[in-house]
């Protein structure tokens, strides 16, 4: 099994800065209160055929499941106060004596944000640096299946084998927000991923046809669950 280290760059920082947990631990509540079953705009108990169709929902869906849970998730360390002024420009506050948020460099205005978002661009200063296994890289995106977060953290993907070099976490934020942004709410998810070199190709295989027959649509429900997915470890 292989392994990331999250390295503070000093004491203080490892003391008070909530450690990335398993995303896993971070499942969206629209998730867990998903139901099973469903079918003509209500919840059903059990698995069924309709018009030739399930009666499945999300719930079933491992490579959902599997995009949640992937990688370790950095929670925001300290309540945030956000106001926004007559010019709509928007205002952090915290308690604590540390510096948590700054604002990016003017030419982060450059990207373009997602719809909703400020062009503004603040950094969050988790004073952290993942350390991954050589040859392995760090994917960083907002929390895959919190759609209505208030700050939303740009892309990134960073070669965490070889920086030596501790990172902030660029975020938007959400316009015309204005309200209190809890400790603890999920801000980046970081995805381990081994660097490799691809090429494309392009083909054609009429036998897919066939094993979709006779593989997921003969049964009702479990198939890729019991014949192809594959467990993910993140502790």
């Amino acid at each position: 099994m292989k392994k990331i280290k999250f390295v503070s760059i000093n004491k203080l920082s490892h003391l008070i800065q909530d450690k990335p947990k398993p995303s896993r631990l971070h499942v969206p509540e629209w998730y867990k209160k998903g139901p099973f079953y469903y079918a003509n705009s209500e919840k059903e108990k059990q698995a069924r055929f309709i018009t030739g169709n399930k009666n499945l929902t999300f719930k079933h869906c491992m490579p959902l499941l599997d995009a949640l849970n992937i990688g370790y998730m950095v929670e925001l360390q300290s309540d945030i106060q956000c106001t926004v002024d007559d010019n709509g420009e928007y205002l952090l506050e915290w308690l604590q004596e540390i510096d948590i948020f700054s604002v990016h460099g003017e030419n982060s205005e450059l990207i373009t944000p997602p719809h909703g978002y400020h062009n503004r661009v603040v950094k969050y200063l988790w004073n952290t640096l993942p350390k991954t296994p050589k040859g392995y890289s760090s994917l960083i995106v907002a929390p895959l299946g919190f759609n209505d977060l208030v700050l939303h953290a740009v892309p990134a993907i960073v070669d965490t084998d070889k920086s030596s070099q501790p990172f902030d976490l660029p975020m938007w934020i959400k316009k015309d927000y204005q309200g209190v942004i809890p400790k603890g709410t999920p801000l980046a998810q970081i995805i381990p991923f081994k660097r490799d070199n691809w090429t494309s190709s392009y083909d054609v295989n009429e036998a897919l046809q066939k094993s979709s027959q006779t593989g997921f649509l003969s049964v009702m429900k479990g198939f890729y669950k019991n014949n192809i997915w594959q467990k993910k470890y993140y502790k």
